[in-house]
């Protein structure tokens, strides 16, 4: 008997499958295929909308296996809807995407890294002014070089263009696509001094011609400023999230044995994952109510059975900070923050610690390389403001809560924060 004969088999029967994709053929398959391990039920679906109603009448569905592309609502939309509702939060869940979709998701998170600044529209001239003013203090470009601005909207263009003559620019070009404007910039590279690109575009994207930029050599350090919409911002931060949220992805074609072996591996892990989570849950409860050696006892065995859990880690961190002092809590948060470094919450939290402790520079820094790795955080760039603010560096301070305002325009405490430095920055001497 071989070792994997020894294995316990998944009891697929006991699994009521909900398989969502608006491909006939590819749903026909995905379902035959788990017919054929003995799934216990399979209810389908040809989107996303009609998923989340399946969902919400039958509380026995306890798997969830959905293609990306879909009308109406695509998988990565589904997966939020899932996640956000703490009935349905920890169901499995798995994404079957095609290549070119996965490698769609990975451009765009990874592009949002890589551009030197956005621009949200609608916006006004001294907005787009201020933009380009940081992008060129930290370029050795000027107005002196060549702006290429790449956008299929002719109107758009046109004002763009109107503004960037204001501003002292003599060297403008105008490009209605992206595919021309990477062919002009290939050949004129020495030449350019700044790009600024609409995202959504036909032919080539913002954010591909964005990628394929900064994997140019010669236009790698070209300042990068990218158009976009509020939409736009929200389609990357639903990536962002979902990318910590998935269980996992298949991509297509696909072999039925594989379909298999990650339906297993995700129960195994979310079997595991439950008891963790049920554990921490429990000791952060404990740890509320003042009930520390119990809360203990509890983190402890989280962490036993997965010793990289990062909310188990921030807990036991919570629990040390209260008990021992908030230096004793710093490995766990700092090994929280590695365990998970797509966790805004282990930036914030490691930065409190490190504020706390008085170490602001630290702070600064680990919020600074928090922004870069994860972008478009409005609590992220407020944490860093309030920071920047407090060490007096008030333009710092300024820039950071126009981000957070930007990412969501409703952040009350950094609209407080900005007119309150806009307000002595004004009262200062020239």
């Amino acid at each position: 008997m071989t070792k994997q004969d020894e294995t316990p088999q998944t009891d697929f029967s006991q699994l009521h499958f909900l398989v969502v994709d608006d491909d006939a053929d590819s749903l026909a398959t995905i379902v035959e295929y788990l017919q054929s391990m003995g799934a216990g039920k399979i209810t389908r679906s040809r989107d996303g909308a009609e998923a989340i109603r399946l969902l919400e009448r039958d509380p026995t569905i306890n798997f969830v296996v959905s293609d990306w592309d879909m009308p109406l609502m695509n998988g990565i939309s589904l997966l939020q809807r899932v996640r956000s509702h703490p009935a349905r939060a920890h169901i499995p869940f798995m994404i079957v995407t095609s290549p070119i979709s996965h490698e769609s998701e990975k451009i765009i998170v990874a592009a949002e890294s890589m551009v030197d600044a956005y621009l949200i529209k609608p916006f006004r001239g001294e907005v787009l002014k201020e933009k380009i003013d940081k992008v060129l203090s930290a370029a050795v470009h000027g107005p002196q070089k060549e702006v290429v601005v790449i956008d299929d909207d002719p109107d758009a263009r046109e004002m763009v263009t109107e503004y960037l003559s204001e501003m002292g620019f003599r060297e403008i070009r105008a490009v209605a696509d992206g595919k021309v404007a990477l062919d002009y910039l290939s050949k004129n590279a020495s030449k350019i001094g700044l790009i600024i690109s609409d995202w959504e575009m036909p032919e080539m994207s913002g954010m591909d011609l964005l990628q394929a930029c900064k994997n140019a050599k010669a236009l790698a350090e070209v300042p990068f400023l990218m158009i976009t919409s509020q939409t736009s911002l929200e389609r990357i931060k639903v990536l962002q999230a979902a990318r910590a949220s998935v269980d996992q992805y298949l991509l297509k074609p696909f072999r039925g044995d594989e379909l298999r072996s990650r339906v297993e591996t995700l129960l195994e892990r979310n079997r595991v994952r439950g008891e963790v989570r049920q554990l921490t849950l429990d000791g952060l409860r404990d740890l509320e109510r003042g009930y520390h050696k119990p809360a203990t006892e509890k983190l402890e065995a989280a962490l036993k059975l997965d010793p990289e859990h990062d909310l188990a880690l921030r807990g036991m961190g919570d629990l040390l900070s209260k008990t021992k002092g908030v230096e004793s809590a710093l490995p766990y948060y700092k090994k929280a923050l590695e365990s998970n470094p797509n966790s805004p919450n282990g930036y914030l939290r490691l930065a409190a610690a490190y504020e706390q402790i008085g170490w602001l520079d630290r702070a600064i820094q680990l919020l600074q390389i928090g922004v870069r790795q994860i972008g478009f955080r409005a609590d992220l760039h407020y944490s860093l403001g309030r920071l920047y603010n407090k060490k007096g560096y008030l333009p710092f301070a300024k820039s950071e809560f126009e981000r957070a305002i930007e990412i969501q325009p409703d952040h009350a405490e950094a609209r407080a924060m900005l007119m309150l430095i806009e307000e002595e920055l004004a009262g200062k001497p020239k």
